[in-house]
């Protein structure tokens, strides 16, 4: 809702407390979960008007324009060399453009627009040394925004595990199918594995770390 209120250039506030919407408010009781098959009401931009009052001085006025909190917990893909990882530091692109961000306990945290489509996350580190160019190593993750299909379906779970960082490419490159990326994520929390497809304790699981509704 977020999203969709900033590009119609409208409060979300407007948008999640119009009475046209009321019914979908009950129901989702969150504003950042939409269903397909939803109708969602943006009203019209408010419009604010003052007395004429001249006064010969010309003003500049700097809009700013809402952000949202982005966070992105470093879990995977960590060096399993019992090394100590040091002078880590982030690069956040959304959309293609670099932004200002921080890395505190394993969280990378930064302002994005609540339109934003897509995030990669680039960590540059070393292990016990000094940061120079011959040891410096670096991670990099691409995050989705905004959009996650249904957990019940292929797609879906595509969308979550990319997100957790278990379709990351295999040592050889090529990408991990459905089937091996559930596999290793089942193998990863202790969940028996299901035939290589998602069974209720991995849609479970699945639906508790990316923030899905019940």
């Amino acid at each position: 809702m977020d999203s969709l209120s900033y590009e119609a250039r409208v409060r979300s506030d407007a948008v999640w407390d119009d009475p046209s919407n009321s019914k979908m408010k009950a129901e989702r009781k969150d504003r950042n979960v939409l269903m397909p098959g939803e109708i969602l009401t943006i009203p019209d931009p408010e419009v604010k008007w003052e007395d004429n009052k001249h006064t010969g001085l010309t003003h500049i006025f700097k809009r700013t324009l809402p952000t949202k909190e982005f966070k992105f917990q470093v879990l995977m893909g960590m060096p399993l060399t019992g090394g100590k990882l040091t002078a880590c530091r982030p690069k956040i692109e959304i959309d293609g453009k670099e932004v200002t961000g921080t890395l505190t306990n394993d969280w990378v945290t930064c302002q994005i627009p609540p339109n934003a489509k897509e995030a990669v996350i680039t960590l540059y580190y070393t292990l016990g040394q000094k940061e120079l160019a011959e040891v410096l190593k670096e991670r990099k993750y691409t995050v989705k925004l905004g959009f996650l299909r249904p957990v019940t379906t292929p797609e879906g779970q595509v969308d979550r595990l990319t997100n957790l960082g278990f379709m990351a490419p295999l040592p050889n490159g090529a990408t991990p199918t459905l089937s091996q990326a559930l596999k290793l994520f089942q193998a990863s929390y202790g969940i028996k594995p299901v035939n290589g497809i998602a069974g209720d304790d991995t849609v479970k699981k699945l639906k508790e770390l990316t923030g899905d509704p019940d």
